[in-house]
């Protein structure tokens, strides 16, 4: 329970649950815990001490299917086996801490750049496309991948400004859409019809 008290004291952690775990990122360390009666699985110390990842990991999602994590920073984005924690993807070039699975897990969308996304093939890790210069006033932070892998969403945190991409080429399906400053996270509806915009707090 030392764990968990210093995951309640610490100011960098994330939470997640998944199968039956809690999963924990306290600072740059990584635990699972069984809920079943809160022991701990297995832990992964300095996750990212091997790796160019800079700055504390400040996002992390794991792949409903369980075969991988992703943890991102402000500065980098790796992706580890959740079997041998082996990093299967490294990029220290973007500079946003969200990213979004699609719901099979076979895309994975993240900011690339200042204001660039890009989707990557989760099966080889290949970029499918570069979707470049997506805001017209500021960086892309906050993305968005439909059910159905033929869309991305993109928002800007600081302009509230939100433009949808087809994942084919690149293109537009629109003009910036017009919201609320401050979107910190979105996600399609499950038939693909609607984008909920969910406004965070600067």
């Amino acid at each position: 329970m030392d764990i968990l008290k210093k995951a309640l004291t610490s100011a960098s952690t994330e939470v997640l649950t998944a199968s039956n775990r809690l999963i924990l990122l306290v600072e740059d360390d990584l635990y699972f815990y069984r809920t079943s009666d809160w022991s701990l699985e297995k832990s992964f110390l300095a996750i990212t001490s091997g790796s160019e990842l800079f700055g504390d990991p400040s996002s992390l999602i794991v792949a409903n299917n369980n075969e991988f994590l992703v943890v991102s920073s402000g500065d980098a984005m790796v992706v580890y086996s959740l079997g041998t924690m082996e990093e299967l993807y490294i990029d220290t070039q973007t500079s946003g801490t969200v990213v979004s699975l699609s719901s099979d897990n076979a895309y994975l969308a993240y900011q690339y750049g200042n204001d660039d996304i890009r989707i990557l093939d989760t099966s080889d890790w290949s970029t499918v496309i570069n979707i470049t210069s997506v805001t017209d006033n500021s960086t892309a932070e906050v993305v968005a991948m439909s059910n159905d892998k033929t869309k991305v969403a993109c928002a800007s945190y600081a302009s509230g400004d939100v433009r949808i991409y087809n994942v084919s080429d690149g293109t537009a399906y629109s003009a910036n859409l017009d919201t609320l400053d401050g979107i910190s996270s979105m996600a399609f509806s499950p038939d693909d019809t609607m984008l909920m915009c969910s406004q965070g707090i600067s």
